[in-house]
């Protein structure tokens, strides 16, 4: 479908990467790498109906979910206003630290929350019980008073000056942009066209308590299997894909996770991509309320649509699936 080309991505990534407020400036004293979020200044709604949030989130994990290393987060909370009370981009982060906390716990060294306006401090008091004790001994939340604090840790010739500390930028920045994005408002063009899309979906609805799996045929030993994902209505979906070396498919903690999982509002920009497999079998789409893919050489993917975990919610949802030969005869082992 075109959707996840290299060329389309690198089109989106950029404009990503413009308006998500993020960067990567500088080390610890001990050579921590230190990761800045200017939270306040993000545009929820604009970056949830941008294009890629999902892909980004994928190659994040691809990027660090299996690296052991930690690093230093600081959170700006300058700017905070009712926009950003949001609730599909308060859930967006919320997922974002679900996935650092059971994915990567040992990543974060120490989390700096600066600029809390007092509305955050009663918010952070009541979650707080709820967080691992280990988590909670490296989060600090501070007000506008941060910056004897954060040079504990961070030498002046690392930390922005904007921040308190000795570096600028190209022409005398102080925020050092050319490292960390400030974001803004995200322009309604580059908000999701939902135009782009196979012109054959197949509705399926998962009944509260339940689970569907959705087989596929790969006749071949290189095909290309391309996935679309739309629900049509505001509950989340997760997505990967699973690979089972003896063709089981009664549990999938028995299975292999070969993409991470997340749970997704698809229905405001659905889940789309394709990936490669190697060996002529068949693939079973699991659906699960989550989903799930698989670039393993299998014999046996599938995705999964699982609702056991609601109690009262049936999810609806429109999908489209393809097969596509890649490569000529002789590479697929076949005689030409």
């Amino acid at each position: 479908m075109g959707l996840d080309s290299e060329k389309f991505m690198n089109q989106i990534n950029q404009q990503f990467h413009k308006y998500f407020t993020r960067g990567d400036f500088g080390f610890d004293k001990e050579g921590r790498p230190v990761v800045y979020f200017p939270f306040g200044n993000i545009d929820p709604k604009g970056e949830k109906l941008c294009r890629n949030l999902g892909q980004e989130k994928v190659h994040l994990w691809f990027q660090r979910g299996c690296t052991v290393y930690q690093s230093i987060y600081v959170i700006d909370m300058q700017g905070i206003s009712q926009k950003h009370l949001w609730k599909p981009g308060l859930e967006v982060f919320s997922q974002i630290v679900s996935c650092l906390e059971q994915h990567a716990p040992e990543s974060l060294y120490r989390l700096y929350i600066i600029n809390a306006p007092t509305i955050f401090n009663v918010f952070y008091q009541i979650v707080k019980p709820v967080l691992d004790e280990n988590t909670r001994k490296k989060i600090r939340v501070l007000g506008c008073d941060y910056k004897a604090a954060l040079l504990e840790d961070i030498a002046p010739e690392q930390l922005p000056a904007f921040y308190g500390g000795l570096c600028f930028g190209s022409n005398g920045d102080n925020k050092c942009s050319h490292a960390i994005s400030y974001g803004g408002p995200v322009p309604k063009e580059l908000h999701f066209n939902d135009t782009v899309r196979p012109s054959k979906l197949t509705a399926v609805t998962v009944n509260r308590q339940s689970e569907i799996l959705i087989p596929l045929e790969v006749e071949t030993d290189l095909a290309t299997i391309s996935w679309y994902v739309k629900s049509l209505s505001q509950n989340d979906v997760g997505f990967g894909i699973y690979y089972s070396p003896n063709g089981n498919t009664d549990k999938i903690e028995d299975m292999e996770m070969i993409a991470p999982y997340f749970r997704l509002l698809t229905c405001f920009v659905p889940e789309y991509g394709s990936v490669q497999v190697n060996r002529k079998g068949k693939c079973e789409v699991p659906f699960k309320r989550m989903f799930y893919l698989s670039n393993e050489f299998n014999i046996l993917d599938f995705m999964r649509l699982n609702n056991k975990y609601s109690y009262f919610l049936s999810k609806h949802l429109e999908y489209n699936f393809s097969v596509a030969v890649v490569g000529t005869p002789s590479e697929r082992g076949e005689a030409e």
